[in-house]
């Protein structure tokens, strides 16, 4: 099972660093959480990257060595394919754009600043 998940993961480890949309899933293995209840493997990885597979794979960038896909919600985020390989960054956040503060004064964001 491959799960889609918005924020900064470990996919290699299965782990949630930083999820801004799911409040408490900072350093949580949802592998190993997800393990007991199914009988076949789990894999997690960002969702903007598993929308680029599906695009690259069977959508509009099948047959592309070289793809990028923006996608807009909590923040900015985007996923890259060069050569044939989707790039992960050292830190498996490459891609993340992020979000932009645009009135300090404004409400609380999840990601710890206020108006973004």
């Amino acid at each position: 099972m491959g799960l889609g998940i918005p924020g900064l993961l470990d996919p290699e480890e299965g782990m949630s660093l930083f999820s801004p949309n799911f409040p408490g899933w900072e350093h949580i293995h949802i592998v190993n959480e997800m393990k007991p209840y199914y009988d076949f493997p789990v894999f997690i990885d960002n969702d903007v990257r598993v929308n680029l597979y599906g695009e690259w794979q069977h959508g509009a960038a099948k047959g592309y060595k070289n793809a990028v896909l923006l996608t807009l919600g909590t923040g900015l985020g985007s996923g890259i394919v060069i050569d044939g390989k989707v790039v992960y960054g050292t830190a498996f956040s490459a891609g993340e754009i992020g979000h932009m503060n645009m009135f300090r004064q404004g409400r609380p964001c999840r990601c710890g600043s206020s108006g973004c």
